[in-house]
């Protein structure tokens, strides 16, 4: 289990959105769990505001008056003193070109309208975790140095021969940077609530894989799932009702896909499953699969029933589409709840 090595009371974040009412609801989220909350209504406040107190975090809306939150970002990122703030953007837009944009800029990742507080919560976490980890290789690296710079000198004095304390202390620094740096890789591409890819895994590895298939021309299909009545169990049973309906889900889609297809959660209640080589007939064998373990899981005694809609994409290598268009149109033509 990966965990802080900071306490929430030692963490700083800048919430910058132009309504207040945004304000109240991130803030009050996160000052519950602790953690030390700025707010600022407008990108050149936010701009200003860093150089006085630099935050370990900022959110940032991206819709706003005057200087919206992607130029507030390239600023943040043109600037040696602020440039490795991880910065979540926060948005009502959900389109992978919007996505693909902000990563291009220099965002980490993205906080969905409406706000889902296990997703804020999470995704908060996540970059916190990486900017710590990023703390601790930047260390490793230091202690390197010093180790090296140590062992120089002494093959000099003692004829070319390294004294074994130090050959151990070396290899041990150079382990200890190799597992900082499979950690932050890990955690850039994970997500902490699932252990699926992330968003930014996702792309980076779909996108892989549709171009293998236009050049093998594989078979290929994306599976959109969204799982139906999660703002109602969250509304009326409350949220902690809500973490075990995406958990089940979970277990659900990890027992029905091969280890081999990538599975992602796109948004708090939103699935993408990318799958390779499998012949076209097979889906509806899958889909009455997944339907199966869902009629077992309902037949538990819980206060809530799991119902999943599910939209799915063959891709044509005869006719390339991006991976966008080919999201939209998962999406659009959701034939069935399973």
């Amino acid at each position: 289990m990966i965990t802080l090595s900071k306490s929430n009371a030692e963490i700083n974040i800048l919430i910058v959105d132009d309504q207040p009412a945004n304000l109240i609801i991130l803030s009050k989220i996160l000052e519950i769990q602790g953690y030390n909350v700025r707010k600022c209504l407008t990108g050149e406040m936010a701009l200003q505001s860093v150089h006085y107190h630099r935050p370990n975090l900022i959110l940032l809306d991206v819709l706003m008056p005057d200087m919206n939150g992607y130029t507030v970002c390239q600023k943040l990122k043109e600037s040696e003193t602020t440039q490795h703030i991880p910065v979540i953007f926060i948005t009502g837009l959900n389109r992978a070109t919007d996505i693909a944009e902000a990563f291009e800029i220099g965002g980490q990742d993205f906080i969905t309208k409406p706000f889902q507080e296990i997703e804020i919560l999470a995704r908060v976490k996540n970059q916190i975790l990486i900017q710590q980890y990023q703390e601790q290789l930047e260390h490793e690296i230091q202690l390197r140095k010093e180790v090296e710079q140590k062992t120089g000198l002494l093959a000099i004095t003692e004829d070319f021969i390294i004294p074994k304390q130090y050959q151990e202390q070396l290899e041990h620094e150079i382990q200890l940077r190799k597992e900082a740096e499979q950690k932050i890789h890990d955690l850039a591409i994970i997500d902490d609530v699932t252990g699926f890819y992330s968003r930014r895994g996702f792309f980076l590895l779909a996108q892989q894989q549709i171009n293998l298939a236009e050049r093998l021309s594989n078979n290929l299909v994306l599976i959109f799932i969204d799982l139906d009545g999660m703002n109602l169990i969250n509304n009326s049973l409350k949220h902690k009702v809500g973490d075990a309906v995406i958990t089940n889900a979970v277990n659900i889609l990890r027992e029905s896909f091969h280890r081999s297809d990538i599975i992602a959660r796109l948004g708090d209640d939103e699935f993408l499953v990318l799958i390779v080589s499998r012949k076209k007939e097979d889906y509806q064998n899958l889909c009455n699969t997944i339907q199966a373990r869902i009629d077992k899981f309902n037949q538990t005694l819980l206060p809530f029933k799991l119902d999943m809609n599910v939209g799915i994409q063959f891709y044509d290598f005869n006719n390339p589409v991006s991976l966008d268009h080919l999201i939209t149109l998962a999406k659009k033509y959701k034939y069935k709840k399973i």
